[in-house]
């Protein structure tokens, strides 16, 4: 979000979007932070499992793709495989 912020003035229409389902200690610290940085006009928070068939369309929708895996063994998840197809 640190980016995002950074790039907000260059980029007036950057948009951030967390999909995923995730745990509610997570997403009270994003939307903390968001709120922290006055980036609720560039963020937007998909808290829901995404199928398969949802999953390309975000995808797609995309310009860049991050995963926040801290574990390498990871790499080989299926969404990021998914992700750079």
């Amino acid at each position: 979000m640190n980016i995002v912020n950074n790039l907000k003035g260059k980029y007036p229409d950057i948009h951030y979007l967390v999909v995923g389902a995730g745990n509610e200690q997570y997403d009270s610290s994003i939307i903390h932070r968001v709120k922290e940085l006055g980036l609720t006009k560039h963020f937007t928070r998909v808290s829901e499992f995404i199928s398969d068939e949802k999953l390309p369309l975000y995808l797609q929708s995309a310009d860049i793709l991050v995963f926040n895996y801290l574990a390498e063994h990871l790499s080989t998840s299926a969404a990021i495989l998914t992700g750079i197809a």
